[in-house]
C-alpha cells in the first residue's frame, strides 16, 4: 500500500515521502533501508515528514541531483559513521542530525555529511560538482559534521552546528565552494595532532599537486564560529582556516573564543616539507576575539628560515581584532604575517594584543599597513609591547597614516610602550615610515624603537608645525627663544627654521639655528631656537625674527 501512494505520488511529480518506504517516524527501528529505497525511487525530492524522528544504523546515500528535505525532522545516528553521502547535484535541507558521540569526544569515524570525489593519485581527482547543506542542524559527531573532498561549486549556508570533536566544516581540494551564514558553536577536543577547526578548505598533504590540488576561488562569509578549542593542552584550535588557497574571500565573519583566529597558510608536499603558499586572498571585515596565538595569520611556505613559496598578493582589511597573543612571546600578536609578498594591511582595528598588534615576522617583502587604528599591546613580562613590530630580515615596505593609541594603562605591567619598533642588527631592510597619528603619547608610551637604523626612513613619521620670534638687540649677542611642540613626539625630531618680512627693528635677516645651545636641545617635547646679532646682520635697534617651524 505504501509502495503504491509513492509511485503514485512520484507520477503526480510530487515528493516521495521516507514513511511510504517504510521508516519508523518514531525513531524505535532503524530505518536506514527504508530511507534508502525513498533516495533511490527515482523521485528528485525526498521528504521526511513534519517533527519525525528516525534512528539509522548505516550510511545512507543521497543520489544524483536529489534532493532530500527534512522538513524540521531528525535522523539520529546509532554509532559512528559517515550519516549521509552526497554525490553530484544531491541536497540536504532543513534537517536536524544528531550523532552518536557524547560532546567533548573525538571520534574519526563519525561524519553527519560527506561529499567526496575519487583521489586518483598520480592524476587529478574526479570531483563531485554542486551538493547543498542547507538550514540543517548537526550535533554530536566526533569527527566532522560536513566534510568535502575534490568538490566543486558544493554550497554549506544557514546550518546550526554544535559540539563536534574535529571540524564543524571541512574541505579539501575544492572549487568554487561556498560557506555562508552558518553557526558553529563547540568543536573540541581536536585530534589527537592537537588540532580543531570551525571551518578549512586546504588541500591533503599529499605526494604531488596533481593528485592532491590547492583548493580555489572558495568563499567563507557571514559565519559566527564559537569555541573551537584543542584540550589536553593543545593551542591549535582555529575559526577558520586555509592551506595553500588561491582566490579565496573570507568576508564578515564573527569569531569568538577560539584559540586561534584566521590562517592563511601553506601546505606540505610530501617528504618535501612546506611548498605551498597561499595568493590572492582576501580576509576582510571579520570580528575576531579571543586569547591564542594570533588573531590573523599570514604564513608563506619555508624551509629553515628561506622562502620556499611566498603567500603573495593578499589583503587584510576592515577587521576587528580584540585580544590575542601569547604573555611574554615576542612572536606572536593580533596579526602575524611572515614570508608574504605584496601583502596590504589596512583600516583594521587591533587592540589588547600580548606583545604587538601587528607583528612583521620575517621576510616580508612588498608590505603595506595604513590606516590602522592600533591600541593597547601590553604584557606583564614583556617590556615592550609594540603597536608594529618588524622582527625578521628582509622586511620592505611602507608604514603609514595609522592611529597608535595609548588608552588603559590598567591592562597589565607594561602598555603601549612603542608605537613602532625594529629589532636590532636585521639586514635586507628598506622600510619607510610615513606620517602616523599618536592619542596618549608620552614619556614612556607609543615612541619609535630602531635597533636597526640602515635601510629604515622615517622622516615624517610624525609632524608638527608652529611659529615663534626671536628678539635681537645691537651689540646684544645671541636671542634665544624655547618652543614646547603641541604633542610630544616618539623621537626626537629634525626642526627647520624659515624666518618671515618683513624684519622690526632695522638691519637685515638674522641666519637662524635650532638645537644645542646654552641649556637649549632639541627633545621630544620641544626646541630652543636662536639668532646672533653678528651672523651677518647689522642691527640699528632692537628688532624681531618671526620665523616658521617644522618638525618631522
Amino acid at each position: 500500500m505504501a509502495l503504491t501512494k509513492a509511485h503514485n505520488r512520484m507520477i503526480a511529480g510530487q515528493a516521495a515521502s521516507v514513511d511510504d518506504f517504510g521508516a519508523d517516524p518514531t525513531g524505535a527501528t532503524d530505518s536506514a533501508t527504508a530511507i534508502q529505497a525513498a533516495l533511490n525511487s527515482g523521485a528528485k525530492v525526498v521528504e521526511f515528514p513534519v517533527a519525525g524522528s528516525y534512528t539509522v544504523g548505516s550510511a545512507l546515500t543521497v543520489p544524483a541531483n536529489v534532493q532530500l528535505e527534512g522538513n524540521g525532522a531528525t535522523v539520529t545516528a546509532s554509532s559512528s559513521f559517515t550519516v549521509f553521502n552526497l554525490t553530484d547535484g544531491g541536497a540536504i535541507r532543513n534537517l536536524t542530525i544528531v550523532g552518536s558521540v557524547s560532546a567533548g569526544t573525538y571520534d574519526g569515524s563519525s561524519i553527519a555529511i560527506e561529499a567526496e570525489g575519487t583521489n586518483n593519485h598520480p592524476a587529478a581527482p574526479t570531483y563531485i560538482t554542486g551538493p547543498k547543506v542547507e538550514n540543517c542542524t548537526i550535533t554530536n559527531f566526533g569527527f566532522m559534521a560536513v566534510r568535502l573532498a575534490y568538490v566543486k561549486k558544493a554550497e554549506v549556508r544557514g546550518n546550526r552546528i554544535a559540539d563536534i570533536g574535529y571540524t564543524g566544516v571541512g574541505g579539501v581540494s575544492c572549487e568554487d565552494v561556498i560557506v555562508d551564514g552558518n553557526t558553529i558553536d563547540g568543536v573540541t577536543p581536536g585530534s589527537s595532532g592537537g588540532d580543531a577547526y570551525g571551518v578549512f578548505i586546504d588541500r591533503k598533504d599529499g605526494l604531488s599537486e596533481t593528485s592532491d590540488p590547492r583548493s580555489y576561488r572558495c568563499i567563507i562569509t557571514n559565519n559566527i564560529i564559537k569555541n573551537v578549542v584543542v584540550s589536553g593542552g593543545g593551542t591549535n584550535g582555529q575559526g577558520i582556516d586555509t592551506h595553500a588557497g588561491v582566490d579565496f574571500l573570507i568576508d564578515s565573519n564573527v569569531i569568538n573564543g577560539c584559540q586561534r583566529g584566521i590562517f592563511v597558510t601553506s601546505s606540505v608536499i610530501g617528504a618535501l616539507g612546506e611548498q605551498l603558499g597561499a595568493k590572492r586572498c582576501v580576509v576582510s571585515n571579520n570580528t575576531i576575539v579571543g586569547t591564542g596565538a594570533y588573531g590573523i595569520l599570514l604564513d608563506g611556505a619555508n624551509s629553515g628560515g628561506s622562502v620556499v613559496d611566498w603567500t603573495e598578493d593578499c589583503v587584510i582589511t576592515g577587521n576587528t581584532v580584540v585580544g590575542f597573543g601569547f604573555p611574554n612571546d615576542a612572536l606572536t600578536g593580533g596579526i602575524h604575517l611572515q614570508f608574504t609578498k605584496n601583502t596590504i594591511v589596512s583600516n583594521n582595528t587591533v587592540k589588547n594584543s600580548n606583545c604587538n598588534l601587528i607583528n612583521l615576522n620575517t621576510n616580508n617583502i612588498g608590505f603595506s599597513v595604513s590606516g590602522n587604528v592600533l591600541t593597547d599591546p601590553w604584557d606583564d613580562t614583556y617590556s615592550s609591547p609594540n603597536c608594529i613590530r618588524i622582527g625578521g630580515n628582509d622586511s620592505r615596505g611602507i608604514i603609514i597614516g595609522n592611529t597608535f593609541r595609548f588608552e588603559n594603562a590598567s591592562l597589565g605591567t607594561y602598555v603601549a610602550i612603542k608605537s613602532v619598533r625594529i629589532e636590532a642588527a636585521l639586514t635586507g631592510l628598506n622600510v619607510e615610515l610615513g606620517k602616523c597619528s599618536f592619542e596618549g603619547i608620552d614619556a614612556t608610551h607609543l615612541g619609535l624603537s630602531l635597533g636597526t637604523t640602515t635601510g629604515v626612513s622615517y622622516f615624517g613619521f610624525y609632524e608638527a608645525s608652529g611659529t615663534g620670534t626671536l628678539s635681537l638687540t645691537s651689540g646684544g649677542g645671541t636671542a634665544l627663544t624655547a618652543i614646547t611642540f603641541p604633542k610630544r613626539f616618539p623621537y626626537n625630531p629634525t626642526v627647520t627654521l624659515t624666518p618671515q618680512f618683513p624684519i622690526s627693528g632695522g638691519g637685515q635677516a638674522a641666519l637662524l639655528s635650532v638645537g644645542n645651545v646654552g641649556s637649549g636641545t632639541i627633545s621630544s617635547t620641544g626646541f630652543t631656537a636662536y639668532a646672533n646679532s653678528s651672523d651677518l646682520a647689522t642691527w640699528s635697534s632692537t628688532g624681531t625674527v618671526n620665523f616658521i617651524w617644522h618638525a618631522r
